[in-house]
């Protein structure tokens, strides 16, 4: 098995560190305007639905393997 660091796929996994860190933010900031953690949630998992759709398009364009993720991830 080969390195997630090679290949340029150090990209990924980084734009996937930050899409972590997004979604944990988004989560907190909807939770603090709407005042309703469910309400947060779920205006959150719709912005990272279309966020992995970003994510697997740019690495399609990039012609990084993106492991098993974009199986789980297709509409």
């Amino acid at each position: 098995m080969r390195s997630i660091w090679s290949h340029g796929d150090w990209a990924f996994t980084l734009a996937s560190i930050l899409a972590l860190g997004l979604f944990l933010g988004l989560i907190w900031l909807a939770r603090l305007v709407t005042n309703n953690v469910l309400a947060g949630i779920l205006a959150t998992t719709m912005t990272t639905f279309l966020g992995f759709k970003f994510l697997i398009a740019l690495a399609n364009l990039g012609n990084v393997q993106a492991y098993n993720l974009t199986a789980w991830f297709q509409f």
